[in-house]
């Protein structure tokens, strides 16, 4: 996953887009960022059970969050997209929601066993 600016400077310039990259080095700032929160989300319970009444569950505040953050991070990744000039030559070791798409479901398989 994308975690440091070095990498979308790669990315950047494989596409001859150096021009881009440093006018949007906030918005790549604030993507990585939404990642970090993301992974750190994931660590916490997304269900809380009622202590007597087991089978009364709801979801937690960071549950809430997350689902709003998975959002915010396909938005940036689309608008990235965009920036890039809607390459479509990106392979999956470059594409962040690609990998992003792909770990989340690696893991909701996993939880679901």
């Amino acid at each position: 996953m994308v975690q440091d600016l070095s990498t979308y400077k790669k990315i950047f310039d494989k596409f001859d887009k150096t021009e881009l990259y440093e006018i949007n080095i906030p918005f790549l700032e604030n993507m990585i960022s939404t990642k970090r929160n993301i992974e750190e989300l994931e660590k916490l319970p997304m269900i809380t059970t009622h202590s007597e009444f087991k089978h009364l569950q709801k979801q937690t505040e960071s549950g809430k969050i997350l689902i709003k953050l998975y959002e915010t991070y396909k938005n940036q990744t689309l608008a990235l997209n965009k920036i890039l000039g809607n390459a479509v030559n990106l392979t999956d070791e470059d594409n962040p929601f690609l990998l992003f798409k792909e770990k989340h479901n690696n893991e909701q398989h996993k939880s679901g066993e």
